[in-house]
């Protein structure tokens, strides 16, 4: 497909949104003064990508010139600048759409499999020729080389999937999970977002994160990026595992804190502590502080996410010992200009500081140290994949940093390969000296 519009190549996949044609028809008479730009401006509008904390709309990139011209002739908006002082993307506040506008907004999803499709800006038809085309087009512009060679390989593999694997699934699960986010009592219309990109361009892809091994998500429309529910309904026949306590073990180890390790060892369960003093109930939240406290966070910062539980959480032992053991790294780090990973690369802190502070520096780097002994804890189950590529083998089908989904070729040898599994990366946690293994789902 040619470019629609003259907007960053970000806005460009949004000519891959999908709608009935009814709808489109409804937008196009209310709406009689769209030009190309503006179809695409419309279509982030009606398919929003929100701030988290304030809900409102991300138009980075969108030229005042457009929002202006836009505002007087088709829908008026508010919107802010670029904050440059804390990085904020310009947005967009709700538009206050009209009455009837609103209503065939709801009516739409809940006909994202609805046979009859066109593509929302162009107003095409959608069809199998014209999806291969589309996919052929994000394929072409995925990313496929990284400046993190350890990831290179992970990179490679997660971006060559063969596509069918994830229209085969849609077509399976796709029904159920859409009922799945309308039971949803908060973030329906977040998770319809996510949920309905990836029915619209189906093809799942990664790329390099900045400053680290990691891969993140590719788009916008990601499974990776539904919530757990909803993920686990469409992801139905994967199997899914991930590393117990893995930053809390990773940080104990690198830090030095025996405490935890030996707690560790025993097969405790940190979770468990720290929910049983503090009295909170929300084990999501108990491991945002935990993981916070392992990258850097602050006292502020946790105790605005605790509140009235923040000093039992802070009194514990194993928190005191970890915190503690953080600022001795921090200083280290400092000390040394940066630190080795566990594939023997130096991280620098005198590069980092090129483009952020001293603080930030260091704490990118202590994030990014215990994200690489995260990845080579995985690196014996790419390893295995690549070796099983057959129909006795698996397929690794999700990345999630400390976790992986995976999907069986033969239903008779799950259990075969989740053993497989779970071995391989044990002995892998061992030879590092990190107390962590595998937890299937």
């Amino acid at each position: 497909m040619k470019n629609y519009t003259t907007l960053p190549e970000k806005y460009q996949t949004l000519q891959y949104r999908q709608s009935t044609e009814n709808f489109r028809n409804i937008v196009k008479e209310t709406y009689p003064a769209l030009d190309p730009d503006s179809w695409v401006l419309l279509t982030r509008l009606l398919y929003p990508k929100r701030e988290p904390d304030t809900n409102n709309i991300i138009v980075d990139g969108i030229p005042e010139l457009l929002l202006k011209k836009f505002s007087q002739e088709v829908q008026a908006l508010e919107w802010s600048g670029y904050n440059y002082t804390t990085n904020q993307a310009r947005v967009t506040l709700e538009p206050n759409w009209p009455d009837h506008i609103k209503e065939a907004i709801q009516s739409e999803r809940t006909k994202l499999f609805d046979q009859d499709k066109v593509y929302f800006i162009t107003g095409n038809r959608v069809t199998p020729y014209r999806q291969y085309a589309m996919m052929n087009e994000i394929k072409r512009t995925i990313p496929m080389l990284t400046d993190m060679p350890q990831s290179q390989t992970w990179l490679t593999y997660m971006n060559t999937l063969p596509s069918n694997s994830f229209s085969k699934l849609i077509k399976e699960n796709g029904p159920r999970t859409l009922e799945k986010i309308f039971s949803l009592e908060e973030d329906q219309e977040h998770q319809w977002h996510v949920f309905s990109g990836i029915v619209d361009t189906i093809y799942q892809s990664y790329k390099p994160a900045e400053h680290s091994v990691r891969l993140v998500p590719g788009s916008e429309h990601h499974i990776g990026l539904l919530k757990r529910e909803v993920r686990r309904e469409l992801t139905n026949g994967w199997h899914e595992m991930d590393l117990k306590h893995s930053q809390l073990a990773i940080g104990a180890k690198l830090w030095n804190v025996p405490s935890v390790e030996q707690f560790l060892r025993k097969g405790g369960n940190m979770w468990n502590l720290i929910m049983s003093v503090t009295g909170e109930t929300d084990k999501d939240l108990i491991k945002r502080c935990v993981y916070g406290l392992m990258y850097g966070a602050g006292k502020k910062t946790l105790e605005g996410r605790l509140r009235e539980n923040y000093q039992k959480f802070a009194g514990i032992s194993f928190i005191q010992d970890l915190f503690a053991a953080r600022q001795v790294r921090l200083k280290q780090i400092e000390k040394d200009n940066g630190a080795l990973n566990c594939y023997g690369q130096f991280l620098s802190v005198s590069e980092l500081t090129k483009t952020m502070p001293l603080f930030k520096a260091k704490l990118s780097i202590l994030a990014q140290l215990s994200q690489a002994v995260e990845m080579k804890l995985l690196d014996p189950v790419l390893e295995l994949a690549m070796q099983n590529k057959d129909d006795h083998g698996f397929t690794i089908m999700l990345y999630q940093y400390d976790g992986l989904s995976i999907a069986v070729s033969e239903p008779s040898r799950v259990e075969y390969w989740k053993n497989k599994i779970s071995i391989a990366v044990k002995k892998q946690a061992n030879a590092l000296g990190v107390f962590t293994g595998v937890e299937w789902k």
